[in-house]
């Protein structure tokens, strides 16, 4: 991944290349389904850990928040509001 930076000249640079990833194996534990047209997030951890899911629109605006400890195993987590049909961000942060 790389940003163009652009001048007023109409000149642009490109900045270094970061490569940007999801660890395969955490990503296998995560997902998000549908039930009764409410989001919910499942999630399945080798061990109890804090985490933060965040439900984000494409503006920037946070839609939902939960902060909370997972346990080993399947955690599922309902996403409550009125969310409508669209594109978003799910964030799934964990403590390490």
């Amino acid at each position: 991944m790389y940003i163009t930076y652009w001048d007023f000249d109409g000149k642009y640079t490109y900045s270094e290349i970061k490569k940007v990833g999801l660890d395969k194996e955490l990503a296998s534990k995560i997902s998000l389904y549908y039930e009764n047209n409410n989001p919910i997030v499942k999630i399945n951890s080798l061990t109890e850990t804090k985490t933060i899911i965040e439900l984000i629109n494409l503006n920037g605006t946070k839609l939902f928040s939960n902060e909370q400890t997972i346990i080993s195993g399947e955690n599922t987590f309902a996403i409550n509001g009125n969310i409508n049909t669209g594109l978003y961000l799910l964030k799934v942060q964990v403590e390490d």
